[in-house]
């Protein structure tokens, strides 16, 4: 009886365990980010899981993220994107595996990002179109962050660095 408990506990946590590439290393996450970035939308779907739709994701911002379920001094990350969920019509602020994360290429298929990104991962689903719909309630995000300084109407000057104001005489 106790053979028959424990397989049966071995083989529900086996199953429970779907993510494939949430958590990620730290170079992992960078290119995760960096290819992220350069998205303005990305489709999340599961093509393992049942009845899982495809939704549009409008991208604002990702983020790299500290994994908190690591054991001490492991250094282990995940991705979080910040956005708007097109399909769905609704804010999207979640963490996302990568196997269940596509992106639009110029052929106009939608590609899953893991393996975009050369990790090994069984995304259960081939290359897909998807056709992408313009939303207006999200603004385009600015991608160029090298000015971080900003002037108004040349009366005084805000520098982000020392978090000061300067008064123009």
């Amino acid at each position: 009886m106790k053979k028959i408990l424990l397989f049966s506990l071995l083989f529900i946590s086996l199953q429970a365990y779907a993510d494939q590439w949430y958590v990620l290393n730290y170079q992992q996450a960078v290119e995760a980010k960096n290819l992220l970035d350069q998205q303005s939308q990305v489709i999340s779907y599961c093509g393992c899981c049942d009845n899982s739709p495809k939704e549009q994701i409008d991208i604002q911002k990702v983020k790299i993220g500290k994994w908190e379920g690591s054991k001490k001094n492991e250094n282990l990350y995940y991705i979080k994107i910040d956005g708007y969920n097109s399909t769905a019509n609704k804010p999207f602020s979640e963490g996302v595996d990568l196997a269940y994360i596509h992106l639009i290429k110029t052929d106009g298929l939608a590609y899953n990002v893991a393996n975009e990104l050369s990790l090994e991962v069984d995304p259960c689903t081939d290359p897909f179109s998807f056709k992408i719909k313009n939303n207006k309630k999200i603004k385009n995000r600015k991608k160029d962050k090298s000015n971080k300084n900003f002037s108004l109407n040349n009366l005084f000057h805000f520098d982000i660095n020392s978090n000061k104001l300067i008064l123009f005489s």
